[in-house]
């Protein structure tokens, strides 16, 4: 989260980064390549948008570390998916209003632990907007259009939930006080993390003089490379 405020954050991080690296699979990877399409790649990146999203507007809480049991600290939110679902991506789409435990255990775990949905349920980016959120066969199989899920998504953002969290927004004194929490955890997890490896690194250092600032990580991931200062 580096320097970024939460409007930057929102700006850079949702807005620039993941609507637009789901635009350009959208647009370049040919939707009839199967397998190969990245479909479960943008399915995993629209859960990742939603649980963050969902955790800026809901209620949360901060679980201290335990040692015994070698947990750090945790931020613990109140079911963030299916919160957006049922207040941002059911605007778009009622029937996303019970989406939420579907997308949480059966997609989002299922993609983000072994790349396979759990259950009988189909990603597809073939089809429209007919063939989304629909049941199949005599056993309910579920279908999830990829394409037309990252649309609504997408709306669902730029037309409601970004309207409320960012400054102004009826949620945003929310919306910050759990992204400024959510700062101080995961500044946590860096430094247990780092202090637990950085020694048995054996990576190669390049440009070890150069020292470091948090506008380094933007400068990097724009250009590829660290711009000297003389």
């Amino acid at each position: 989260m580096q320097t970024h405020n939460l409007d930057e954050f929102l700006d850079r991080y949702v807005d620039s980064y993941l609507l637009g690296d789901l635009l350009t699979i959208k647009e370049k990877v040919p939707a009839d390549a199967q397998p190969g399409n990245a479909a479960y790649l943008m399915t995993a990146a629209i859960c990742s948008g939603i649980e963050f999203l969902g955790t800026l507007t809901t209620s949360q809480e901060t679980l201290p570390a335990c040692d015994a049991c070698g947990k750090p600290e945790q931020f613990r939110n109140k079911f963030p998916f299916e919160h957006y679902c049922k207040h941002y991506l059911a605007k778009v789409d009622k029937r996303y209003s019970e989406f939420g435990p579907i997308v949480r255990e059966l997609i989002r775990n299922g993609i983000a632990h072994s790349f396979a949905t759990k259950g009988k349920i189909g990603i597809t980016r073939v089809g429209d907007k007919s063939d989304h959120l629909v049941r199949m066969s005599d056993e309910g199989f579920l279908v999830i259009n990829t394409d037309v899920f990252y649309e609504d998504f997408k709306k669902s953002y730029l037309d409601y939930a970004r309207t409320d969290i960012k400054k102004g927004g009826k949620h945003h004194s929310l919306a910050l006080e759990n992204y400024e929490r959510m700062r101080l955890v995961k500044e946590g997890e860096i430094e247990r993390i780092m202090t637990q490896v950085e020694s048995k690194l054996d990576w190669p250092w390049v440009n070890k003089s150069v020292s470091y600032y948090p506008e380094l990580v933007d400068q990097f991931e724009e250009t590829g490379e660290v711009q000297f200062v003389s």
